[in-house]
C-alpha cells in the first residue's frame, strides 16, 4: 500500500544511493532521451504525414513550444554525443541510435559478425507548428484530440503513453 505521507529515507551509504549517484549523469541522459523521443515522435500527424522524429527538437523554436518546457536541457545533454558522432543525424540521435549501437556492440562482443551501422532518419530543417502536443496542464479531451484524432492512436495507446510519461517525469 502506498501512502503519500510516508517518508522515504535513503542513506548516503546505501547501495541504491551509491548506484544512483554514481550513475546520475547516465540516468539524466536516459530520461532526457526518453522524453525527447516521445516529444519528437508525438508530433506526427497521420492525416498529413508530417511531424515525427526528424531531429527538429534541436531548433529553439520547437524547444520553446509550450509542451516542450525543459527539453532544452535534454538537447544540451545530448549535444556532446552528437559532436562525438557527427555523421549521426539528430533524428537518429534523438531516436534510437543508442539502442542500435548497443545491439551492435552486444552482437560483436559475443563473437557475432562485424556490423556496419547506417543511420536512417533524416534531419528536417523546420520544426512542426506549435500545438501538436498536449500542454502540461492538459485534460483528457486534449489527450484524445492529440493522440487519437491527430496521430491515429487508441485510448489504450493513450493510457500506455501517459503512464510511461508519468513514470519518466
Amino acid at each position: 500500500m502506498c501512502s503519500s505521507d510516508a517518508p522515504i529515507r535513503v542513506r548516503r551509504s546505501s547501495p541504491s544511493f551509491l548506484l544512483i549517484s554514481s550513475n546520475l549523469h547516465r540516468i539524466l541522459v536516459l530520461m532526457s532521451k526518453l522524453i525527447s523521443r516521445f516529444h519528437c515522435a508525438a508530433t506526427f500527424d497521420v492525416k498529413t504525414a508530417t511531424g515525427g522524429p526528424f531531429g527538429t527538437m534541436r531548433h529553439k523554436a520547437e524547444q520553446n513550444h509550450g509542451a516542450n518546457v525543459g527539453l532544452d536541457v535534454a538537447v544540451e545533454m545530448l549535444e556532446p554525443i552528437k559532436q562525438q558522432f557527427p555523421l549521426v543525424s539528430y533524428g537518429d540521435l534523438y531516436g534510437n541510435f543508442d539502442y542500435k549501437m548497443a545491439g551492435i556492440v552486444a552482437l560483436e562482443s559475443t563473437g557475432g559478425p562485424e556490423i556496419t551501422f547506417h543511420t536512417g532518419r533524416p534531419d528536417m530543417d523546420a520544426p512542426p507548428e506549435e500545438g501538436r502536443l498536449p500542454l502540461p496542464n492538459f485534460g483528457h479531451e486534449q489527450l484524445r484530440n492529440t493522440f487519437v484524432n491527430t496521430m491515429g492512436l487508441t485510448d489504450q495507446d493513450i493510457v500506455a503513453l501517459s503512464g510511461g510519461h508519468t513514470l519518466i517525469c
